[in-house]
């Protein structure tokens, strides 16, 4: 594992902020320690972490709506791959320009990084897997052939996430990136597999892998985000250092693999608890610190009781909202923002 997790929070949602300025605010103020880079859909609508993360892909484009379009002008797919190949060995940030990200709330961001000097850092991408399955039905087109479509969103997503890392580090180089990767689609696996026999555990194990082992190898942590139920043994495998779920709505999901959520602790591990709900403002209303609390140590010691020490637990706990929040008023996602970070001081080894 890599570095010294000591959060005890990951800040992360979409926002519903109209103004730079008051995002600046709220996150300067709640996560001075681990700011985030927030989609924020009432300043830029056009904004999606399918275009934050594959925008800057050779041989297609992201339309408005979010679709993925082919880039018919794109021919010579091979010459691509070998440039891509070449960029992939550095550490210049000139080399990665291509793969920029141009967010609105970006350089805000880091600007916070360097002014607290930040220990920790989020940025959201779409995660592989998720990814592969944008692109199942375009693989056939004439311009991609056979495995080309594959290495290029996958050199990608690791040259986005690159461009990042080498960003914050140059804005602080104290601060460690962590690279969260959202996994929608692990949720839905098992239909997946079902309809595709080619799709096994395994390959979709290498295939996280083939991304997880390069961004650690830059220094950043890489954590997976799925909401769904899923099999959470998968981006252990994988090398995920921070598996982060939805614990309100399925607080069981960690219960069935006891002794791989005790190795991966055991290794350094840590898993962020979605344990704030954000489905309803009547819900939020309802919310309060000692709430949410004794929620969290009733789901972490229903782990403790399946078979999972509860020093490891606690040790490695980290909490966030389970959703986004631009849907909602102002009001109601300031107050989940500083639940989460009210709630997070609370935690200790022993809870």
């Amino acid at each position: 594992m890599n570095g010294t997790k000591s959060f005890r929070c990951i800040p992360q949602g979409a926002l519903p902020y109209e103004n730079i300025k008051s995002a600046t605010h709220m996150i300067a103020k709640l996560f001075p320690d681990i700011p985030y880079l927030p989609l924020l859909p009432n300043i830029a609508p056009n904004q999606s972490l399918k275009k934050r993360t594959l925008k800057n892909m050779p041989g297609i484009i992201i339309g408005e709506n979010d679709e993925i379009n082919i880039d018919t002008n794109v021919t010579d797919i091979k010459s691509i791959q070998n440039h891509l190949n070449k960029v992939m060995k550095s550490d210049s940030i000139e080399d990665f320009k291509s793969f920029e990200i141009d967010d609105i709330f970006f350089e805000k961001f880091l600007l916070l990084i360097k002014k607290f000097k930040s220990s920790y850092a989020c940025i959201n991408l779409l995660g592989p897997f998720s990814v592969s399955r944008l692109f199942t039905e375009l693989s056939s087109h004439r311009i991609f052939i056979n495995v080309n479509v594959k290495k290029l969103y996958l050199q990608t997503i690791v040259a986005t996430a690159a461009y990042a890392i080498l960003k914050i580090k140059e804005y602080n180089p104290d601060t460690t990136p962590i690279i969260i990767f959202e996994e929608p689609t692990l949720a839905m696996l098992g239909m997946i597999k079902h309809d595709n026999e080619a799709i096994t555990v395994d390959s979709v194990i290498d295939l996280l892998a083939s991304v997880f082992s390069k961004i650690k190898e830059r220094g950043a942590l890489v954590c997976v985000k799925c909401l769904g139920k899923c099999d959470w043994s998968i981006p252990i495998k994988a090398g995920a250092d921070i598996i982060s779920y939805d614990a309100y709505n399925n607080p069981n999901n960690l219960c069935i693999i006891p002794d791989v959520i005790t190795d991966y602790l055991n290794a350094g591990g840590k898993i962020n608890w979605g344990i704030i709900p954000v489905i309803s403002e009547n819900m939020i209303m309802r919310l309060n610190n000692h709430y949410v609390y004794d929620r969290l140590k009733a789901t972490i010691d229903g782990v403790s009781v399946s078979g999972v020490p509860s020093d490891l637990l606690y040790r490695s706990a980290s909490i966030s909202i389970n959703g986004d929040v631009n849907n909602l008023p102002l009001i109601f996602a300031e107050k989940v923002a500083m639940l989460t970070k009210n709630v997070s001081s609370r935690l200790t080894v022993s809870g």
